[in-house]
């Protein structure tokens, strides 16, 4: 029987990270709490990553239907962002796109977020304001004005937010915890 076990966290550290997630560290952008190469931390198979645990244990770690989609890889990527600074703009493909990009075994990603803490006016961008036409997006890039045609979105702890491939995205002033499914990065 497979019992519950703790991942030790992998950190990424960007420039526009801040310091709620590592305090004793300059700056810290993301935790990667659940990612197939974080290692376990306790239980049988310390000191393994969560990838070779899957490789060990297939469907009684995971199930069979998530094996029947992605074989024996992690199938989530769960972090945590700490944002003191606009994240970049970022689009994700799905998984048609990933794969003609990428190749065999890659895959699309979607990401939920949930706001765990949100300074006051915190905002994160999620897609175009509505009625914004293809001409206008191409137009933006080419002048270097697409923020003026983003829905920009205040937000507060506790809110949820579903990001599906293909939808412009950033964040701003805000630490949320990521799930991102069949991420591959």
């Amino acid at each position: 029987m497979l019992h519950p076990f703790k991942l030790t966290p992998t950190y990424r550290d960007y420039v526009w990270g801040g310091k709620r997630l590592r305090p004793q560290a300059e700056i810290t952008a993301e935790a990667w709490v659940v990612f197939e190469e974080d290692q376990v931390a306790d239980g049988p198979y310390a000191g393994k990553t969560l990838a070779e645990v899957v490789e060990l244990e297939g469907a009684a770690l995971l199930g069979s239907s998530p094996i029947a989609l992605t074989g024996k890889r992690f199938p989530l990527l769960i972090k945590l962002l700490d944002c003191a600074r606009w994240l970049s703009l970022q689009v994700h493909p799905n998984d048609e796109q990933a794969r003609r990009l990428a190749g065999p075994g890659f895959y699309g990603k979607t990401e939920a977020w949930y706001v765990v803490e949100a300074d006051p006016g915190a905002q994160l961008i999620s897609g175009f304001r509505p009625g914004v036409t293809r001409q206008e997006i191409q137009a933006a890039v080419g002048n270097k004005t697409i923020l003026d045609i983003v829905e920009n979105r205040n937000v507060k702890a506790g809110d949820t937010i579903f990001i599906s491939p293909g939808t412009m995205h950033a964040l701003d002033r805000v630490c949320s915890f990521t799930k991102c499914s069949k991420a591959r990065t």
